[in-house]
């Protein structure tokens, strides 16, 4: 059965979306089949399968099949069955089952409807539409059409993630040539931490009207230099830059690994700000955060 499904395939290093939905209906002697394929985010996967109850045999094979295609995303598949005329007219009761509703309706017409002072509503509709109600005859006969249908749905579906996974990823890359820019124009500008703490000390010194040790003033400025040097994290920052660069390119399924990078960078830079003495340096930190939160709400959305 399986082999039915052999059909198109995509690159595993394509960056997939986990949101997307896809829809296709088709029309025999059967009657109306529709098939619909929808997927939100999630932190693993997670199938949801709603089957007319003469196709309920096939929830392992579709499931099995997605569970190969498909990483990560709460995936819903739902495959609807409107009878044609003829199948109408050869569709079987289910006495059981019905028998089984009719004492219901009874017990609640009994025992809550009459106490309130109400009636009980009667749809013939609503009651057809109860699972298993209705037998349909030679689910056989329509059990390839499905699987069919399902294939050509859950390609479109899928192409329709590897497009948006696209489109995310070249807004991933642009942010990250911004974040690129921003460390580039701070290595320039650290070399001139050791003048403005020389300085600052100087005028702390001045404002308390204290005579300056030249001797002392320069273990101070070596002490707040050293503390004030962050050379170790912007190198960080663009080790997982790359290793960003690396996950969008290796494609497949990278959206935890990305995550996680997102962290990483997010963490240096708080500890860039911390160690900062001057402004400047401040605000571009800050920057960067803005950078990172906007490419990791956008890494939410990844496989």
């Amino acid at each position: 059965m399986m082999s039915a499904f052999i059909k198109r395939g995509f690159s595993s290093t394509m960056i997939s979306s986990m949101t997307a939905f896809s829809s296709r209906s088709e029309t025999g002697a059967f009657g109306v089949l529709s098939c619909d394929i929808r997927s939100v985010n999630h932190r693993y996967l997670d199938t949801v399968i709603y089957l007319p109850d003469p196709l309920q045999t096939l929830e392992p094979v579709i499931r099995k099949y997605l569970q190969n295609r498909v990483q990560r995303g709460k995936v819903e598949v739902m495959i609807r069955l409107q009878p044609g005329e003829g199948e109408a007219q050869a569709f079987k009761i289910n006495q059981l089952t019905v028998g089984r509703l009719a004492e219901v309706a009874k017990v609640l017409s009994t025992t809550f409807m009459e106490k309130a002072g109400l009636s009980l509503p009667f749809d013939m509709k609503t009651v057809l539409a109860w699972p298993g109600v209705r037998e349909m005859p030679k689910p056989e006969l329509y059990r390839e059409t499905v699987l069919d249908l399902f294939q050509t749905v859950l390609d479109d579906y899928l192409s329709i993630r590897h497009q948006e996974g696209n489109q995310l990823k070249e807004r991933i890359l642009a942010t990250l040539n911004l974040v690129k820019i921003e460390l580039d124009r701070l290595k320039v500008e650290l070399p001139e931490t050791a003048p403005i703490a020389r300085e600052k000390i100087r005028a702390r010194f001045k404002e308390l009207s204290l005579s300056v040790d030249e001797g002392r003033l320069e273990q101070e400025i070596v002490w707040l230099a050293q503390k004030a040097d962050v050379t170790e994290e912007l190198q960080r920052l663009e080790i997982h830059l790359e290793a960003v660069r690396e996950a969008l390119e290796k494609g497949g399924g990278v959206g935890r690994r990305l995550d996680f990078l997102m962290q990483e960078l997010h963490r240096e830079v708080n500890t860039l700000n911390s160690k900062s003495i001057r402004l400047g340096v401040i605000q571009t930190g800050l920057e960067l955060k803005v950078y990172i939160e906007q490419m990791r709400e956008q890494i939410q959305n990844i496989e």
